[in-house]
């Protein structure tokens, strides 16, 4: 009887030590899935993260370029480092309610249409350019229709001057309209915030949120290895 219950006590033993066997083999085996599902994502938030630092870094050159391009031509043209957007004042551009653009404006808008057709067109570049906004802005006086003003708001006024800014840049560069990003759209396309996007607050500074904005948006991270 004694030997019976020896023996008994051992198999209740050897069992219960092979549970926990199993349990520690599962627990093991769900670690190690963890660590590879962790690795797979730093790895790819790591080529995400290079991808957009390098799309920045990109557009910052793409930018510089036109501004030194248009600089040794002759024309003064903004950068605006927070948004990184190339900047247009009014001044040069358009009258007060006006859409017909000055004759500088014109200068300006056909020189820079052929910049960046050159710079866009550069094999570093070309493929990495999702879309170029034409941006209109205005400032927060209150339009008046008139025989001077045909407008019945700052939204269809800075979507009009927008609209004539594209115009003027693509007469003087045609091949801007042939332009394509990497999913075959066209690349340039408008639109007119009236005074929803200001620069500043202050009414006596109000003449600074009066302009046109190039805004480059870079193609999204994608699976784009990281060279070694």
């Amino acid at each position: 009887m004694i030997t019976s219950k020896s023996n008994k006590s051992y198999k209740f033993e050897n069992d219960e030590s092979s549970i926990w066997i199993s349990i520690s083999d599962l627990m093991a085996g769900l670690l190690i899935i963890f660590i590879l599902t962790l690795t797979v994502y730093i790895l790819n938030f790591t080529e995400k993260t290079y991808q957009i630092s390098k799309n920045q870094i990109l557009k910052e050159q793409i930018l510089n370029n036109i501004k030194k391009q248009m600089e040794l031509k002759g024309f003064d043209i903004k950068i605006d480092e927070d948004q990184w957007v190339l900047r247009l004042e009014n001044k040069v551009l358009f009258d007060s309610c006006g859409v017909t653009m000055k004759r500088l404006g014109r200068d300006t808008v056909t020189t820079l249409g052929g910049i960046m057709h050159s710079e866009f067109t550069k094999d570093e570049y070309k493929k990495s350019i999702e879309t170029v906004f034409v941006e209109g802005h205005t400032d927060a006086a209150k339009v008046h229709k008139s025989e001077r003003c045909d407008f019945d708001s700052n939204w269809e006024l800075s979507t009009k001057r927008a609209i004539n800014t594209w115009k003027v840049m693509y007469k003087g560069e045609p091949r801007l309209t042939n332009l394509r990003n990497v999913n075959k759209a066209k690349l340039f396309s408008v639109s007119g915030y009236g005074k929803t996007r200001p620069l500043t607050k202050s009414w006596e500074n109000k003449a600074k949120n009066r302009r046109i904005d190039i805004r480059i948006a870079m193609i999204p991270p994608s699976n784009i290895k990281i060279p070694k």
